[in-house]
């Protein structure tokens, strides 16, 4: 049994208003679909996402031929985040607004539980890199690559194995905040299983 497409997109939408609190300027968009769909899904789903000031960048991104890959795939992953930059007054302050698309394959998910965890999971990586783009120019340049108003993460294997670590933390660690005591070990058997299964990417 897997979750159905009007449960993950309700479990999405209350993750994305919880990190929305913390980070008004950040829009986590999920984009859920089923297995085989991701491309036909983002194709139908494109209006809602230029609506977003950051939209249309993010949309060309995932239709170049750099990202093109990205709709092919069923793994459930945080994908980028677009920049859209709004010039203050006189041009003394500037706005800054981002969208992260963030993919959910709704039919990889045999509970909620496990589709809340990676939900979680994956906004902690959306919040990271768009942590980074703030961090000094310096700092950030071994991070991510900043081209075309689009972010996208520039980590070495073991960056990436202390992201996710750090991404399982937030993810246990929010919904315990919450009031979801048994978090920590849904997660944990969650992982057990993932790494004893056998799953394609």
């Amino acid at each position: 049994m897997t979750v159905d497409y009007k449960t993950a997109k309700h479990i999405c939408n209350v993750v994305r208003r919880h990190i929305q609190n913390g980070f008004p300027d950040l829009y986590l968009y999920f984009i859920i679909h089923e297995e085989g769909k991701r491309e036909q899904t983002f194709r139908r789903e494109q209006k809602e996402i230029q609506e977003h000031p950051a939209g249309q960048h993010m949309i060309d991104y995932l239709k170049s031929v750099e990202s093109s890959k990205a709709l092919e795939r069923n793994r459930s992953c945080f994908s980028s985040i677009a920049r859209h930059n709004k010039p203050g007054f006189l041009g003394f302050s500037q706005n800054n607004n981002y969208i992260a698309i963030c993919f959910i394959n709704n039919e990889r998910f045999e509970n909620e539980e496990n589709l809340r965890n990676h939900a979680f999971h994956i906004a902690w990586h959306a919040i990271s890199l768009y942590k980074n783009y703030n961090m000094s120019p310096k700092d950030q340049a071994e991070l991510l690559t900043n081209r075309r108003n689009i972010l996208t993460p520039t980590l070495t294997k073991e960056q990436t194995h202390h992201r996710n670590l750090m991404a399982d933390i937030f993810s246990a660690s929010i919904q315990t905040l919450q009031g979801k005591a048994d978090a920590l070990k849904a997660l944990s058997s969650q992982r057990t299983h993932d790494t004893l299964s056998q799953e394609k990417g």
